[in-house]
C-alpha cells in the first residue's frame, strides 16, 4: 500500500511546503485542505497539490540516501538502461494501482519502484527544465 503524502506549491508566496511543514501549521493546513479563502479575503486558489507516488528515485546520496520521493509534477530524467528515448520530462502518475505509469515527453512506462529515474526538479521551481 502506498503511503499518502503530499506536498504543496504556494503560489503567492513562491514557496514549496513538504507534508511535514504543512502539518506543523494549522492554519496553512486548512488552506491546504481547501478552504482556500481561510488565508485570503479574495477567491484565489493557493495551491498546486502533488501527491507522493509511492516511488523512490534511483540516485543515492548522502543527503537521500534511500533516494528521493517522487511526487507529481517532478521533473524526472531516465537513468534505466535503454531509457534515452524517453528524454526529460514531467512526471504523471496515470494510474494508482501496482503499476506507475509515467508520461514524460509523450512516451509511457511502467515502473514498480522509481529506479529508473532519476528527479531533477519540479515544474514550479525549475520550469526551464521541463521536456528537454
Amino acid at each position: 500500500m502506498n503511503q499518502i503524502e503530499f506536498r504543496a506549491w504556494d503560489k503567492q508566496n513562491k514557496k514549496m511546503w513538504s507534508w511535514a511543514d504543512l502539518l506543523k501549521d494549522l492554519q496553512v493546513l486548512r488552506s491546504f485542505m481547501g478552504n482556500e479563502k481561510y488565508l485570503t479575503t479574495e477567491p484565489f486558489y493557493l495551491w498546486e497539490r502533488m501527491q507522493y507516488t509511492g516511488l523512490i528515485d534511483g540516485q543515492r546520496t548522502e543527503e537521500f540516501p534511500e533516494g528521493k520521493k517522487i511526487y507529481q509534477s517532478d521533473i524526472c530524467k531516465p537513468i534505466g538502461i535503454g531509457m534515452n528515448h524517453f528524454g526529460t520530462g514531467e512526471c504523471k502518475l496515470l494510474s494508482t494501482d501496482n503499476h506507475h505509469v509515467w508520461s514524460p515527453n509523450g512516451f509511457s512506462y511502467n515502473s514498480t519502484d522509481g529506479s529508473d529515474w532519476l528527479v531533477i526538479g519540479n515544474i514550479y521551481q525549475n520550469p526551464e527544465l521541463e521536456l528537454k
